[in-house]
């Protein structure tokens, strides 16, 4: 009797201690929904024993994300804890791989009651191909993130640009009684220096080998990883020669290769037919103009004067350019950027070479964006399927068009000639508010119409089955995969108007596909998903070679 008291006295201290001084618990399982993982243990991510640019390929889990998009889901049995008793949680990561403005890696809760995935943090803060130590605190209760002992963490890749290499994974939890979790806080980093007595094993180079591309059965919505800072690129992965040999390194390749799918909602089959609903809003009042034939540019450093918006001709030559330092050297007439990622110096600098410059942002909510904090949870609807952060929001809403033109008055602060809303298709999506073709036509011409009032060039961006529509209301068009589709004449309104419709394809033959867009006076670009600085002109097929066409400063 005496024995069976005195262990139950010593079972309860142990868990008594264990709910106040916190318990730890590492994954279970990985689940690779695309893109592949090395075939090291899970039981490397118990320990973190990588510092520096160390390279034991046997201590970590490497993630492929340079030839795929990679996504996979860890399970984590916390069922040894009660979760209405954690008081606070932690994820604790140690992390290897690009920088954030490279390459975005997002690890995200799934929350059962929900159904949803909710962020949980990046790699923002991480040093490029250093390991450096990443913990992020929980912003929910933590027994909101369990269902049957079981908690769920994705991670993603928002391009497929680079691996990335996880030594530790862990969830941390702490207290006892309180189900109330404390405040979104940013992680805290530590990159650490190697020791200088223990010489690194080399990773063998070889990487995966990259598939052909093939479909994903779930729309893809926008085509960027917008999530890019534009700083310098990173530097190439440290490749520290080992005085051991090294240890080889199995030479799997991603089981899932990077989807062909249309970004921004098109469908992986034939294209649904949506309505085309009139504007409930008059159009723009056809504006004045005079052509241009050599780039000018205005007192405020824009290619037009103060008042008047840069209206492109079919055939204006173009770069589109998201992630990465951007390559100010293609010989082109404007640049497509990101407005949050570069600063009006970048701008500058683009216009004194005569280009202009359109600022790239979305309609949308992205939970990474300086103003993110501005959309109330009444406009927040579902997630945009395979990018971890991003919701649709309400666009009727008076608070998300308020948001909207803060983000306007902004690109005429950094000085951009124009902007490309992204997203503006959401009613044709399961956004979660059931908005319909008059909603988005209504909000489309709204985005226009407020362009306009600032002097403001803006392009619409996909929403083909709208073009009709919307075609008075906008300078240009941009698309993407227009040819893979089958539906570039929905975009012949634009050319017909005299308007330039910008367009991209990211799979398929130049040879094939460039001549048709040169063809028909659109101006096309070749490139790569994560949208970098590489890619071909189609108007080098052209008779001649890039030719600079005329455009017009006009007036509303």
């Amino acid at each position: 009797m005496y024995h069976s008291n005195l262990l139950l006295v010593l079972f309860t201290l142990s868990v008594a201690l264990t709910m106040c001084n916190g318990a730890t618990f590492f994954p279970k399982t990985l689940n690779t929904q695309s893109g592949s993982a090395s075939s090291t243990s899970l039981s490397a991510l118990s320990i973190k024993d990588q510092t520096g640019n160390q390279d034991n390929w046997n201590k970590y889990v490497e993630f492929y994300g340079s030839s795929s998009q990679y996504k996979g889901v860890f399970t984590f049995d916390v069922s040894s804890v009660s979760a209405a008793s954690v008081d606070s949680f932690s994820l604790d990561v140690n992390f290897k791989g690009s920088t954030f403005q490279y390459q975005r890696w997002t690890f995200e809760y799934f929350v059962p009651g929900d159904n949803n995935w909710i962020a949980a943090g990046t790699n923002e803060h991480a040093t490029n191909w250093i390991w450096t130590s990443l913990s992020f605190q929980g912003a929910v209760s933590f027994s909101s993130l369990v269902s049957g002992g079981n908690l769920k963490l994705r991670l993603s890749s928002s391009g497929k640009k680079d691996d990335c290499d996880l030594d530790y994974l862990a969830i941390t939890t702490s207290g006892s009684g309180s189900t109330s979790a404390p405040a979104t806080a940013a992680p805290t980093t530590s990159p650490t220096s190697a020791p200088a007595t223990e010489a690194p094993t080399a990773k063998p180079t070889s990487a995966p080998a990259t598939a052909a591309p093939t479909a994903i059965p779930t729309s893809v919505p926008t085509t960027k990883p917008t999530s890019t800072p534009a700083t310098a690129a990173p530097t190439t992965k440290p490749t520290t020669a080992p005085t051991t040999a090294p240890t080889t390194k199995p030479t799997s390749a991603p089981a899932t290769a990077a989807p062909t799918t249309k970004p921004t909602s098109a469908p992986t089959s034939a294209p649904t037919q949506k309505p085309t609903t009139a504007p409930t809003t008059a159009p723009t009042t056809k504006p004045t103009s005079a052509p241009t034939t050599a780039p000018t540019s205005s007192a405020s450093g824009r290619i037009c004067p103060a008042g008047q918006v840069w209206s492109p001709a079919p055939g204006t030559t173009w770069q589109w350019q998201l992630t990465g330092t951007i390559d100010q050297s293609w010989d082109v007439q404007m640049y497509d950027i990101d407005m949050f990622d570069n600063d009006a110096s970048v701008i500058a600098s683009l216009h004194s070479k005569g280009r202009a410059v359109i600022c790239y942002f979305s309609t949308q909510y992205e939970n990474w964006r300086p103003d993110a904090s501005k959309f109330t949870a009444a406009v927040l609807g579902n997630n945009l399927d395979d990018w971890p952060g991003e919701k649709y929001v309400d666009i009727r809403s008076s608070v998300v068009r308020s948001i909207m033109t803060d983000r306007l008055d902004l690109a005429v602060s950094k000085g951009c000639d124009g902007v490309e809303p992204d997203n503006v298709d959401g009613y044709a999506n399961n956004n979660g508010f059931g908005l319909t073709a008059a909603d988005q036509i209504n909000f489309n011409t709204f985005i226009a119409t407020q362009a306009h009032s600032r002097g403001l060039s803006v392009g619409l961006k996909n929403d083909l089955d709208q073009v009709t529509s919307l075609v008075s209301s906008f300078d240009w068009a941009l698309d993407e995969q227009c040819n893979q589709y089958s539906e570039c004449n929905l975009l012949n309104p634009f050319q017909t108007a005299g308007k330039a419709v910008f367009g991209v394809e990211y799979s398929g033959s130049a040879a094939t596909i460039c001549p048709k867009m040169v063809a028909k006076s659109f101006s096309w670009l070749m490139k790569d998903l994560d949208l970098d600085a590489t890619g071909t002109q189609c108007c080098t097929y052209a008779t001649g070679g890039c030719a600079k066409v005329a455009y017009k400063c006009v007036t509303y």
